[in-house]
């Protein structure tokens, strides 16, 4: 007799084998469009990535050196550490299109949190604009250093290839500097480092200094004169009578010299840097508000 749940199960694997037939490709094109699409964001994402670090290195490098190839040369590196698509991120910077740009980033408003870029021609930078932002373009185009990039499955609903580009703009600010100073009175302690065969307490150098009116001697012991105190004389016999050349500064002159050169180094730089005055002893206080009038805080400083 002719087995009947036999044939049943053998109907049910032919019908099996059919729907797997026909679900194979089905499952293996939805396996390739998850694929490329994950490759397609991966790559977005470091493309992302890349490009906001290149931003950061040239607005930094800009910031601290204020030359361009400076800036270019940090942008180019950074870019060059992170890989888009298993390929470092290579960044133009001669030719007609450039990835590197260099401009101003302003609020949108006075109270806005948003900034626009507008680029300044980088002739006009290194000719002496001022930049203060970088803009990078981050490119695996067609025509870019790199090339697109090309899909996992090329060839998939007719696309060999996919071209991400992304920007970044780094913006560096001015900076607001407070300078703390200690005004204490182990400031004016200057200290001489007297040669071997020098010193202003040799009776030699003592009588000198009353031939010159500093001192005077009474009983064998002597005394500044009227208006004299010690650094004046030690000064004296510093410059004049051992002719050692300039005296020693006292810190606080060397302290004094120091904040003019700073100042000196910010007149120089393209941005505008306001500073204040804050010093120090047995209190504390705040000489000066923030100011882009240098002269004031030397003024300030004289007091």
């Amino acid at each position: 007799m002719p087995c009947f749940q036999c044939s049943a199960r053998r109907r049910r694997r032919g019908s099996v084998l059919i729907l797997l037939a026909l679900l194979l490709p089905a499952l293996g094109l939805l396996a390739a469009f998850t694929i490329n699409s994950a490759y397609m964001q991966l790559s977005k994402t470091e493309l992302m990535v890349a490009t906001d670090a290149a931003a950061r290195a040239g607005g930094r490098a800009l910031s601290e050196h204020q030359t361009v190839a400076d800036a270019e040369a940090a942008a180019q590196a950074t870019a060059a550490l992170n890989l888009v698509a298993g390929r470092p991120l290579r960044l133009r910077v001669d030719g007609g299109t450039r990835d590197i740009e260099f401009g101003m980033a302003s609020p949108r408003s006075p109270n806005s949190s948003r900034f626009d870029f507008t680029p300044v021609p980088i002739a006009n930078v290194i000719a002496g604009a001022t930049a203060n932002a970088v803009r990078i373009n981050g490119s695996r185009q067609a025509g870019s250093l790199n090339g697109p990039v090309s899909m996992i499955f090329p060839g998939f609903v007719g696309r060999q290839t996919f071209e991400p580009h992304q920007d970044a703009v780094a913006m560096q600010v001015d900076r607001d500097i407070v300078l703390v100073l200690d005004r204490s009175g182990s400031m004016s302690w200057t200290e001489y480092d007297w040669p071997s065969g020098t010193s202003p307490y040799y009776r030699s150098t003592l009588d000198a200094g009353v031939r010159a009116g500093l001192l005077y001697n009474y009983g064998g012991s002597y005394y500044y004169a009227s208006g004299v105190d010690s650094y004046d004389y030690q000064d004296w016999a510093w410059e004049e009578h051992y002719d050692l050349g300039p005296a020693p500064p006292s810190p606080w002159k060397e302290l004094v010299t120091a904040v003019k050169a700073f100042l000196e180094v910010l007149e120089g730089t393209p941005q505008t840097e306001h500073v204040a005055l804050a010093s120090y002893s047995s209190y504390s206080s705040l000489d000066l508000q923030l100011t882009s009038d240098y002269d004031l805080v030397m003024a300030e400083l004289a007091t």
